[in-house]
C-alpha cells in the first residue's frame, strides 16, 4: 500500500527523525537542529519525507570524511 500524501509537518519529522540519525553519524559529526518556523510539506508522505532526510544527513556525514563537522537541519 502507498502511504498517505498530504500535509506533513516538516518540522515535526525532522525533530523525530534526529533521534534515528544521531546514532548513524558515528561520532564524526554534530547533528544540529535549527527549527525556528513550522513548515509544512504538501504533497509528501511522512515516510518519503523521512527517507529524503535521512539519506541527506547520511549524504552530508560521508562528505564530511574523518574530519567530521556540524550537520544543521533548518
Amino acid at each position: 500500500p502507498r502511504a498517505k500524501q498530504g500535509p506533513v509537518a516538516l518540522d515535526e519529522v525532522v525533530r523525530l527523525l534526529a533521534r534515528l540519525v544521531r546514532p548513524t553519524l558515528s561520532g564524526r559529526a554534530e547533528l544540529r537542529l535549527s527549527l525556528d518556523t513550522p513548515v509544512v510539506g504538501r504533497g509528501i508522505s511522512t515516510v518519503a519525507a523521512e527517507q529524503c532526510l535521512l539519506n541527506l544527513a547520511v549524504n552530508a556525514r560521508d562528505a564530511l570524511g574523518n574530519e567530521g563537522g556540524i550537520i544543521t537541519l533548518s
